[in-house]
């Protein structure tokens, strides 16, 4: 989950669903930690040149693809079933247009 989480949503999905989450921190935000230790701990070395970021992109994506459907772009929709149902004819379609020969 996104370092944005962290705090009460992490617990509670750790609680609630027994979940174990792990909270994806970008390097600078790993860097940010190390300011403010006491100098008798040992910072350990910060990797040099790309870092990968954990899957994080993979939501971003599928909410991007999901925007692009006009129904559900905004909020519509009153009932979650009938969001639900949304969200599966739109996924639908972008899988049966991966399938289609080009």
């Amino acid at each position: 989950m996104d370092s944005g989480y962290t705090g009460r949503c992490k617990c509670w999905l750790e609680e609630k669903f027994g979940w174990d989450v792990e909270v994806v921190r970008r390097p600078n935000e790993v860097r940010q930690r190390w300011y403010g230790l006491p100098p008798e701990i040992e910072r350990p070395p910060f990797p040099r040149g790309f870092m990968l970021v954990a899957r994080r992109w993979v939501v971003e994506r599928t909410f991007g693809w999901l925007n692009l459907f006009r129904r559900l772009s905004k909020d519509y929709e009153q009932k979650p079933a009938s969001s639900e149902a949304f969200i599966w004819l739109a996924m639908t379609a972008l899988l049966l247009r991966r399938l289609a020969p080009a």
